[in-house]
């Protein structure tokens, strides 16, 4: 479940023209947040703010350079860079979650679909948390995938209730941090490409 959070970004940062270049540098940037407290049992909300989607259908916008977040799940729910607009646009990352209970994380800012019970939600850390705390989080989340279906969605009030355990300890990222990994392999596909 967790090397299949990395794969998800590590895909789509391949199949999405342009998209690698959006990755923010600093992600996951919450350095200013108090600390976690490890080991304890808890209701989502504990852990993160839920908010929803800002953004109306992806037909309504312009190509652009900024991640349209849906409910489909193939690469990391995003369907298509759009422009961005102001107000909309989540600027520091996050992880998102479809009407189907399917956690993403996204390391680069992103426009995510509103309109009421189908709308995509957007968990932003109320704790200082590394890239492998959002994996950790994310995972658990989706290991609860089976509580949502059509009849029932991941509203916010349901996915604020789901019950997350947080790490032992904390996990601390390896040397390289999402963006190198991506740059990393960005050039690797570039470089086949030009043989």
């Amino acid at each position: 479940m967790i090397i299949t959070l990395v794969k998800s970004i590590l895909r789509t940062a391949v199949s999405i023209d342009e998209i690698a270049d959006e990755v923010l540098p600093t992600f996951p940037n919450y350095t200013d947040l108090p600390t976690m407290l490890y080991g304890k049992e808890d209701a989502l909300e504990s852990y993160f703010y839920v908010k929803g989607g800002k953004s109306s259908g992806e037909s309504n916008y312009n190509e652009g350079s900024c991640p349209y977040v849906s409910s489909g799940d193939p690469l990391n729910s995003i369907i298509r860079l759009v422009s961005d607009v102001e107000g909309e646009v989540f600027e520091e990352g996050a992880i998102t979650v479809t009407c189907f209970g399917r956690a993403s994380i996204q390391p680069w800012r992103f426009m995510a679909r509103g309109n009421g019970g189908s709308a995509v939600r957007v968990l932003i850390p109320k704790y200082r948390m590394s890239f492998s705390e959002l994996v950790w989080f994310a995972a658990q989340i989706n290991m609860q995938r089976w509580r949502f279906f059509y009849g029932r969605m991941a509203i916010a009030k349901r996915l604020k209730k789901i019950r997350l355990v947080a790490p032992e300890s904390p996990i601390k990222d390896d040397d390289k941090s999402i963006s190198e990994k991506i740059a990393e392999l960005s050039k690797k596909i570039a470089d086949i490409l030009i043989e």
